[in-house]
């Protein structure tokens, strides 16, 4: 096997790694501060939301299921949980009563998934849907959380690498 053909079968085979690698390229050289640090721990602290929201709808793929609703069940959990320490609960309870709504809708998904007929495609773009009215009702469109520390969570970081960022990979 000579040098070309060991480089090529350690090349990716997905078409999405250079999608990636393209859309880099571009913006580098299109947007002056693309490639800064500041910009990539950023960009980085975003995808992170991301990251756990696909980590829970693998779960469901796995069991070749689909589930359309991590994103307004985790966005609903963030309002109430708001909500709640707007109200003047603590961060313990705030995020309690956050994964306690969630805890519910995930419920409400698992008994109509498992005791009826209806296809989990329908039963999570209900849920969906229900979820994400619930929030805008709960928060009014707008979240904001009173305690710095709790913010900490999302702006802080671990040797200059996003808190975020650093729970994904600790759970990935």
């Amino acid at each position: 096997m000579n040098t070309k053909q060991k480089i090529i079968k350690h090349m990716p085979q997905s078409g999405a790694v250079y999608g990636i690698v393209l859309f880099i390229l571009i913006f580098s050289f299109a947007v002056p501060n693309y490639l800064t640090f500041l910009n990539l721990t950023n960009v980085m602290r975003q995808s992170a939301v991301l990251c756990f929201i696909a980590m829970c709808s693998c779960l469901a793929i796995l069991t070749n299921q689909t589930d359309l609703c991590c994103g307004a069940i985790s966005s609903l959990a963030a309002c109430v949980a708001a909500q709640a320490m707007n109200r003047g609960s603590s961060i313990f309870i705030g995020c309690l009563l956050g994964l306690l709504a969630a805890l519910a809708m995930g419920l409400i998904n698992g008994i109509l998934a498992g005791y009826t007929t209806i296809p989990t495609f329908i039963i999570t773009l209900a849920t969906m849907n229900i979820a994400e009215s619930l929030g805008m009702v709960i928060q009014g469109g707008t979240i904001h959380i009173p305690y710095e520390s709790f913010s900490q969570l999302s702006e802080g970081g671990i040797l200059y690498i996003p808190v975020p960022v650093v729970l994904v990979a600790v759970l990935y």
